[in-house]
């Protein structure tokens, strides 16, 4: 279990927090708050037409699409879940918000900073910056 201020680093949490940053709470499983204050954030600032929601439990989708209706803002999700077109749709994506202790964030990450032609914007949840080089190795 993790405990405030305990912990500060956890699985891929390395990605987001670097060297010197703890682990927070909300970083490891964010609240539905968080999620939908951290989307429609991004959403608004990006100017988004749609939103791709890939999960391994719940991905809200209801509540997200009762708060982007008022953008007019699209929100999608596979069923049923397929891991290769979700990390393929994940890698591709004009921006991409993971969850900080996700190895599969993690991944999707280095994909879009590493191995595309081209770095792709990534943030992750409970956070208020994009991520800059703070990569484990």
């Amino acid at each position: 279990m993790v405990q405030k201020d305990k912990i500060e680093k956890l699985f891929g949490s390395a990605i987001c927090t670097g060297n010197s940053n703890k682990l927070t709470i909300e970083m490891c499983l964010p609240s539905l708050e968080t999620i939908i204050k951290d989307v429609v954030k991004k959403a608004s600032d990006l100017k988004v037409r749609s939103v791709f929601v890939s999960s391994d439990r719940n991905h809200y989708i209801d509540e997200l699409k009762q708060e982007l209706a008022p953008l007019q803002i699209v929100v999608e999700h596979r069923y049923p879940e397929n891991l290769h077109i979700n990390l393929a749709i994940l890698s591709i994506a004009d921006h991409f918000i993971g969850n900080c202790v996700s190895t599969l964030s993690a991944f999707v990450y280095r994909q879009r900073k590493y191995a595309s032609s081209v770095p792709r914007p990534s943030s992750f949840f409970a956070q208020n910056y994009f991520t800059e080089n703070k990569d484990e190795l």
